[in-house]
């Protein structure tokens, strides 16, 4: 029903499209333990959120479980579903109003909620996930990527740093981390190419203080089993899983999420360019909106070391940008790479969200080939 959406389920991106304000403009989610996302489709949700607040629908939350007080201090603990994290953080700033159980929060709710994720530096862990919670304008580097100045972008190594602590709680690396392994670099490069991207892409240049501009980072990690049992697991992803099943028990996945303007709309139109071809341009080539100057052999080359990044570790990347989705199968060898279109619809029309999924073999961030050279 339009302007009530119940969250008790597991969300899939296409859910999303059906979150419409009522005639009145709201739009009420009431919200049970039950609910959690589908592959891809936090980045949705959180996409979402932002498009509805942007049109001026008043958004309202009604919890079928808890109390101000024990939520207050639980929000990042285990059994809150779809609404821990970048989606639960958003979505509490950007409400009009709060209940619990028929019994109202307080309006100073929401301070509490951001006060507790500047008391962790903004890397929260909730249940089977890590997040790193950006706020633009004025969160716009989190505490837990330290830099040597407060508007310099983090070094690379502060990025290493993050992926060790966030792996080695995946019980696969025996408590060391990803950088035991081999693989480290590669994960590196596409977790610090894509937010640095977002950094410079993504961030409003006319903030609106009256919108809560949340983007950030989500690592977790899925068994196989799981995905290729969920509903919400895309066919196309099933069929690269099934590649796997059996050599590989679980997989890492890393998305960046932002609701920026989208990767294609960063770059000029070259004549009778497409928008979808604006977005393979901008992910296989050296083309860049930024100008002359700086470091010139670095212009433009962040992308396409993200694709380079999931070649060397034959992972599936999925891509979301402004109303066009792409996909790439990169466990077939490089010259066969290929940008798809994903073949279901986007269910926004903002925001980027650059997701890699790599599998775990062996029970060592040291694992051997998993797919045959030639497919």
């Amino acid at each position: 029903m339009n302007g009530e959406v119940i969250l008790s389920r597991t969300i899939r991106p296409n859910d999303v499209r059906d979150w419409v304000a009522s005639t009145e403009n709201t739009i009420t989610f009431k919200i049970h333990r039950g609910s959690e996302f589908a592959v891809f489709a936090e980045a949705a949700a959180l996409a979402r959120i932002h498009e509805l607040q942007s049109g001026g629908v008043e958004i309202h939350l009604d919890f079928a479980f808890g109390s101000v007080d024990e939520f207050a201090t639980t929000f990042f603990s285990t059994g809150l579903g779809a609404v821990s994290g970048l989606f639960g953080v958003a979505l509490i700033l950007s409400a009009g109003s709060i209940q619990f159980r028929g019994v109202a929060a307080h309006t100073t709710f929401a301070d509490r909620v951001w006060e507790e994720v500047m008391n962790r530096q903004a890397d929260i862990t909730s249940y089977l996930k890590r997040h790193v919670v950006f706020r633009d304008p004025d969160y716009a580097l989190p505490k837990c990527l330290p830099r040597r100045s407060i508007v310099e972008f983090p070094f690379p190594t502060a990025f290493k740093e993050f992926l060790r602590r966030a792996t080695s709680e995946i019980p696969e690396f025996k408590g060391r981390g990803i950088g035991a392994g081999k693989y480290e670099d590669r994960l590196l490069t596409f977790l610090y190419e894509t937010a640095r991207n977002s950094h410079e892409h993504a961030r409003p240049n006319v903030p609106n203080r009256r919108l809560s501009h949340i983007r950030g980072i989500t690592l977790e990690k899925r068994t196989i089993a799981e995905l290729l049992k969920s509903p919400g697991t895309p066919q196309l992803l099933n069929e690269y899983l099934l590649k796997v099943d059996g050599a590989a028990r679980s997989v890492v996945l890393m998305s960046v999420s932002d609701l920026g303007p989208g990767i294609q709309e960063t770059l000029p139109s070259l004549q009778l360019e497409t928008p979808w071809d604006r977005l393979v341009r901008a992910i296989t080539t050296s083309a860049t909106s930024k100008p002359s100057g700086g470091d010139e052999g670095n212009r433009g080359l962040g992308l396409p070391n993200v694709v380079n990044a999931a070649q060397r570790l034959r992972a599936f990347l999925f891509f979301s940008s402004a109303g066009q989705q792409a996909y790439a199968d990169c466990s077939l060898p490089a010259e066969r790479f290929t940008l798809t279109p994903w073949p279901e619809p986007s269910p926004t029309s903002v925001g980027t969200a650059i997701s890699l999924l790599w599998p775990i073999v062996n029970e060592s961030a040291d694992q051997e080939e998993l797919f045959p050279r030639h497919q």
